[in-house]
């Protein structure tokens, strides 16, 4: 009865340890992308179609809009309020010799242009973009900076600037802060945010502060922020939850069609 006990307890913490080690292998498995292009690219993704529930027991949910990528990982085309009557908005792509978007032309709900993006890169990276009304005239412009090892850490506008500290492998180390101006250049609103992430560097949850994120105090929590990953570390849920009232602001979901044959039928 004793070897029989033992023999059982032996069985346990082998398996025990054999999960646990399966469970770090798979973690130092897991790949970490550089960009987004390139996870899309890699896994073969053709669409990502962005659901939004009206609360945690709404089981059917509406489509806000969907995103078509070609075979290189780049956006060929946006569509939002995809399923309704009347399309709100749509946005088309091209791309330039080197498969990178070169324009975007947005339009109206009458099929009209609204607004032309024009993207502007220094090799590979993308530095700067100018946005144009229907008339031509200039009515945004956006200007990016990179680290040493050409991870995106920096942009701005006239209205916008955020900051983004990363690793050398690309992943958020330090929280992001982003200012907010008038027309007039005076500073309107600043957020903060701290973030959780996995072994992958993808965000897990997160805190939402009003101010720089100095001698916050509870009360300062605008709101939490919760997030969820298949296993190819593609976002499959995005929740924020308002403080301190935990009333839900937003609920999206997020599905995925592929090209054929993908990464996950090609493991």
């Amino acid at each position: 009865m004793k070897a029989k006990i033992l023999f059982l307890l032996l069985t346990a913490l082998l398996g025990f340890i054999l999960f646990e080690n399966w469970g770090c292998q798979r973690e130092q498995n897991l790949r970490i992308w550089k960009s987004d292009q390139e996870r899309i690219k890699t896994l073969r993704i053709k669409s990502k179609s962005e659901w939004v529930y009206a609360n945690e027991e709404d089981k059917t949910g509406v489509r806000s809009s969907i995103t078509l990528y070609d075979t290189t990982g780049n956006i060929v085309e946006e569509t939002f309020s995809p399923d309704d009557d009347k399309v709100s908005r749509k946005t088309m792509y091209k791309n330039n010799s080197s498969g990178k978007t070169s324009e975007s032309i947005e339009y109206d709900t009458k099929g009209a242009i609204k607004y032309q993006t024009i993207y502007e890169y220094d090799d590979d990276k993308l530095i700067g973009k100018v946005i144009f009304d229907a008339d031509s005239n200039i009515v945004g412009r956006f200007v990016y900076q990179y680290d040493e090892n050409g991870y995106q850490i920096e942009g701005r506008s006239r209205l916008w600037s955020g900051i983004f500290p990363r690793d050398d492998k690309g992943r958020e180390t330090d929280d992001a802060i982003e200012f907010y101006f008038n027309t007039n250049g005076v500073m309107i609103a600043m957020t903060t945010k701290y973030h959780k992430h996995d072994k992958r560097g993808n965000r897990l949850e997160g805190l939402m502060f009003n101010g720089d994120g100095r001698n916050m105090k509870i009360e300062d929590i605008d709101s939490k922020l919760v997030y969820d990953y298949d296993e190819n570390g593609n976002l499959i849920l995005e929740k924020r939850v308002m403080n301190p009232s935990g009333e839900l602001w937003y609920l999206k979901k997020y599905i995925y069609e592929y090209y054929t044959p993908n990464l996950t039928e090609q493991n």
